[in-house]
């Protein structure tokens, strides 16, 4: 849970997250401009990638979930490095806590 996101370059972002392998979901309260997000920010985050891995995602099924604010969710969805994850990507309003 992010309560406030503001990275400015990709290379703050080129760890984001790495490795992560049982991430599932990732809220993000705040996010006053949209960050760039580096090509290998979620890599081994197998319910964001889909990769299977028998201990972390043995279906290897895309379930994650990256919960925006409501009006940041159509801009993420086609911006730079976060296009990948566009499916998966969804509106703030819509976590149930």
């Amino acid at each position: 849970d992010i309560t406030y996101m503001n990275i400015t370059s990709t290379s703050g972002s080129d760890s984001f997250a790495y490795s992560c392998r049982s991430l599932t979901k990732l809220i993000i309260r705040n996010m006053p401009t949209i960050p760039p997000l580096n090509s290998n920010a979620f890599t081994n985050c197998y319910h964001f990638t889909g990769t299977t891995d028998a201990t972390y995602n043995p279906q290897g099924l895309k379930d994650g979930r990256i919960y925006v604010p409501d009006d940041k969710v159509d801009a993420l969805k086609t911006a730079s490095g976060w296009s990948t994850y566009s499916d998966i990507i969804v509106p703030l309003s819509t976590l149930q806590e």
